[in-house]
Order: C-alpha cells, then structure tokens, then sequence
C-alpha cells in the first residue's frame, strides 16, 4: 500500500539468505502480514525450498 509506505519508516530489517538459486530455479515470492508493522517475507523454490526470508518492522 503506497500510502502505508509513504506515512512509515523502517524500524527493524532482518535478511537470512539461506540457499543459493541457480539459473533456471523457479522461485516464488511470499508476503504475510504478522502484526499491524511487521511482515514476514519469502523466497521458496519450486520444490519447497526456502531460499530467503525477511522481516522488517516499521514505525
């Protein structure tokens, strides 16, 4: 939501990059919202495998 970012500023930002892709992976991106300024992202690869996941809390 644009207007969600432009009222926010970050807080919080944690990246684990757990596997590396390769050319030709398939990967799929994954949003979920876990509490009013926080959210979950992913990046899972076509046969499950998570490949990176973030959080980031905004104030």
């Amino acid at each position: 939501d644009f207007d969600f970012l432009m009222k926010k500023q970050v807080a919080s930002f944690v990246i684990n990059f757990i596997k590396e892709a390769v050319p030709g992976d398939l990967l799929k991106v994954g949003c979920q919202q876990v509490d009013e300024n926080e959210f979950v992202n992913n990046i899972v690869r076509a046969d499950g495998t998570e490949m990176v996941r973030t959080r980031i809390v905004w104030r």
